[in-house]
């Protein structure tokens, strides 16, 4: 696996679904308190991200599940560069998250009109991981203006290396 590595990144310009904060989606009333028991720090201190991943990713399908996709944010969001970020993060969920070179010819491949069809017929996924993403850029953001107002600024780093299955 990626070994939770940012240079295994999926997307150069994505954010990791992981760090979104649980608690910020609670303040925004798309998760309640008690349901983030299933994210808790383990005793022992460490974080276990194999076990603690789909646990998340759970969490967040709820989250998403309570989300107003009609939002005008979210929908300028969607229009914009992450489109086929969804698509192709979609697309790896539906064949069981495969590498693409695994998909079926017409996916793999790129065609065009059964890319379409797909994002149609799944637009519900495909806007799950817009909202990830939107969710990320959001609580960035916030937490970006909160540091840069404490005199703090933030130095960061892309991906130079993508992974083969990007």
């Amino acid at each position: 696996g990626s070994g939770e590595s940012p240079y295994q990144s999926i997307y150069a310009s994505s954010g990791n679904p992981m760090m979104i904060d649980l608690e910020k989606l609670v303040q925004e009333k798309l998760l309640e308190e008690s349901e983030l028991s299933v994210c808790r720090m383990p005793q022992d201190g460490k974080v276990h991200f194999e076990e603690l991943e789909p646990r998340k990713t759970d969490l967040l399908r709820k989250a998403y599940s309570r989300f107003d996709t009609s939002q005008v944010y979210f929908k300028e969001f969607a229009k914009g560069n992450f489109r086929d970020y969804g698509l192709f993060m979609a697309l790896r969920e539906k064949n069981g998250g495969k590498p693409f070179w695994e998909w079926p010819k017409r996916y793999r491949d790129h065609d065009v009109t059964e890319l379409e069809i797909f994002y149609r017929k799944n637009l519900d996924e495909v806007n799950f991981w817009l909202f990830l993403q939107y969710e990320f850029f959001r609580q960035w953001k916030e937490l970006k203006a909160y540091v840069n107002g404490l005199g703090i600024k933030i130095i960061g780093d892309i991906p130079l290396y993508m992974a083969y299955d990007s």
